[in-house]
């Protein structure tokens, strides 16, 4: 899981880095929305995931909460997700030490 939230800021800097340069190719700044790199990436699980989220679960779900998400900046929103996945490992690692004091 480690791995994984570095991977998230790696790739969050790498959008932030992409950004930049078309800023400056351009003359203005346009933030890549997180939901377009996931279309980028593969565009059936987005399609999937929304279509289960307000089936099975709630449509206000999707359109008020993952839906605003996905359209924050990328290389503002995967840093984050990468910094709760590590918080996330530590603190397993750290309840982990603790069992094996016991």
């Amino acid at each position: 899981m480690r791995t994984l939230g570095w991977l998230f800021i790696v790739f969050g800097v790498v959008i932030l880095g992409r950004d930049v340069a078309r800023w400056l190719e351009f003359g203005y700044f346009q933030a890549t929305p997180l939901g377009q790199i996931w279309y980028l990436i593969d565009p059936s699980s987005l399609n999937t995931t929304q279509a289960v989220i307000e089936r099975y679960v709630a449509i206000w779900l999707w359109q008020s909460g993952i839906g605003m998400m996905l359209r924050w900046p990328a290389w503002m929103t995967l840093p984050v997700i990468g910094a709760i996945c590590i918080t996330i490992a530590n603190m397993l690692e750290a309840a982990a030490r603790k069992r094996q004091l016991y």
